[in-house]
């Protein structure tokens, strides 16, 4: 994004933040000298309210507890659903989990209300809510081409809709648990109100978005007829937001609504080449749907994504955290032909057997740091092969003094192409999510041979020899695997798991067991799928301070 964009919208952005007692986070007054009331005066203040609500998604959040890093869609992604997971391990909480981080990693404040995890997704879902609300309220009667009022709204509601299917991964039961729908979960916010609102059933909810959405579809598809199109990558299209529309079916397990829209979603992408696989998902290809695009110069230094989580990113290259690792519980599972398996470091990349990954003389036992100097030698020149040509070396030691931490599974799956400092994050959306969401809802339909075809056109791209045979219970187990490979890091893993009913179980690292795990050992955990009140988010206690109807409800 060119910075004149970013100036241009700031007059319109709202911009909240959820003090301990203030609902600031739901002011949708804007800032600077324009009114509320001249948000929606004509379809340009209207679309520059619209990008003000998309670059939220790549926006430093200020209730974010690892605060001043990280904010915006990609972080929530990775905190909420990596972090917490157990297929992704983030070095850099790896260190930090001893202390302050261990009631986040195993889930044990999660149903705490005062909890600061608690809040930040509820703050920024509802940020976003509250921008496309005013928009909402007002366009219907915006000066301006009609067709261009139709796709503003529908991007709007498209919008609104991602913000709710992100609080309804965290606040909300799983479907099975919600008692076919009546159970209690989020605030339905419809309006540009801060009043006192009472807690909606998932059903309200589910059926407020699918009839949303089908609005945004009708609107998307009027505009379209007219020439009408988001401009930039940032923007909801009309395929992203089908996609909304899947993942949202999703967590409602409505299969034949999933396995439609995911469709929907996908035609007129292709999946990424090999070649475009190994350049570090961070760029933009064929197969992306919706991504930041924002240049260099946007970038928010160490507050972005690609500082953090890259291989080749600031804290990979100048400090000790390190970067991300994969669970090699995970990685066992890839099959051997499967190219997925090069961007991890691991035995085979350096020319042992497995036994000395778990021999001490050759990996710290406290965080399975490489510490034998042959080993590490040979880690850094696989890492140096394995890397575009353009990029920063992943782990490149600066200094005897900040000597990264290059672990056992360590990524270099995502590689920023701007710098270690730079704006690169992974896409909001892609193709091959579409794929897989599609498979799922196929299989669980019964209908194995559609799952099956569309689980060799995701993934013989990625491993010749694969064929998918399996059918019924196997079929559908074979998918989430699959989901999980191809997806890693992209912020799944935590939400898959709670809507599959799955328990979440991290093995550590043990030293002369080369069955056993790659986790330090203060990680360890084996979590059921009652943990935490089903892995549901407890309301946030700011809400009931000025929500006087929901008062009674929270702890």
């Amino acid at each position: 994004m060119k910075n004149f964009i970013i100036k241009g919208l700031a007059s319109l952005l709202v911009v909240g933040s959820m003090a301990s007692c203030s609902d600031d986070y739901l002011n949708t007054t804007p800032t600077g000298s324009i009114s509320s009331e001249m948000i929606c005066a004509n379809v340009d203040n209207a679309r520059k309210a619209l990008y003000g609500a998309c670059s939220i998604m790549y926006s430093i959040n200020s209730a974010t507890p690892a605060q001043p890093y990280w904010g915006g869609e990609s972080a929530m992604g990775m905190f909420y659903g990596e972090t917490i997971g157990q297929d992704c391990l983030d070095s850099f909480l790896c260190i930090q989990t001893k202390g302050s981080w261990d009631m986040f990693l195993k889930m044990e404040q999660i149903d705490n209300s005062d909890y600061i995890w608690t809040q930040s997704m509820w703050v920024y879902a509802y940020q976003i809510i509250g921008q496309c609300n005013e928009i909402l309220a007002g366009i219907d009667a915006a000066e301006g081409n009609e067709y261009e009022r139709e796709l503003i709204k529908a991007e709007a509601l498209a919008m609104r809709a991602h913000a709710y299917w992100r609080l309804m991964q965290c606040y909300a039961p799983r479907w099975n648990d919600s008692n076919n729908g009546q159970a209690e979960c989020v605030i339905l916010r419809l309006e540009p109100t801060t009043a006192d609102m009472p807690v909606a059933t998932c059903n309200d909810v589910y059926n407020q978005l699918y009839n949303d959405l089908d609005n945004a579809i009708a609107g998307y598809l009027a505009a379209e007829a007219q020439g009408f199109k988001p401009t930039f990558s940032w923007e909801p299209s009309k395929n992203v937001c089908y996609g909304i529309y899947a993942r949202i079916a999703l967590l409602k397990n409505d299969w034949a609504k999933a396995a439609e829209m995911a469709g929907k979603a996908r035609e007129g992408y292709t999946l990424m080449s090999d070649a475009d696989y190994r350049m570090g998902h961070t760029v933009a290809n064929n197969e992306w749907m919706w991504w930041n695009s924002r240049i260099a110069e946007d970038s928010m230094i160490y507050a972005d994504w690609g500082t953090a989580f890259t291989a080749n990113g600031y804290y990979a290259s100048n400090t000790v955290y390190g970067s991300l690792r994969m669970n090699i519980d995970l990685y066992r599972q890839i099959p051997e032909t499967d190219m997925r398996r090069d961007f991890y470091l691991t035995e085979d990349k350096l020319g042992q057997d497995v036994e000395k990954m778990y021999d001490g003389k050759n990996v710290s036992s406290d965080d399975q740091k490489i510490k034998q100097a042959r080993l590490l030698k040979k880690a850094k020149e696989w890492m140096a092969e394995i890397t575009p040509e353009g990029y920063g070396i992943p782990y490149l030691q600066k200094s005897a003094e900040t000597e990264p931490l290059i672990a056992y599974g360590a990524a270099v799956k995502f590689l920023s192409a701007v710098g270690e400092t730079g704006p690169a994050a992974p896409a909001y959306m892609r193709a091959a999510e579409m794929y897989l969401t599609e498979a799922e809802a196929w299989a669980m339909l019964g209908e194995s041979a559609k799952a099956q075809a569309i689980m060799n056109e995701v993934n013989q791209p990625r491993d010749a020899q694969y064929t998918c045979t399996a059918t019924g219970d196997e079929l559908i187990e074979e998918i989430r695997l699959y989901r999980r490979i191809e997806l890693w890091g992209e912020g799944f893993n935590w939400f898959d798991l709670k809507r599959w009913e799955k328990g979440l179980v991290r093995r550590v690292w043990v030293e002369g067991d080369a069955t056993s795990g790659n986790y330090p050992s203060y990680m360890e955990c084996d979590l059921d799928k009652t943990v935490g009140n089903g892995w549901t988010y407890a309301m946030p206690k700011a809400e009931t301070l000025y929500n006087e109807s929901v008062a009674s409800d929270v702890k």
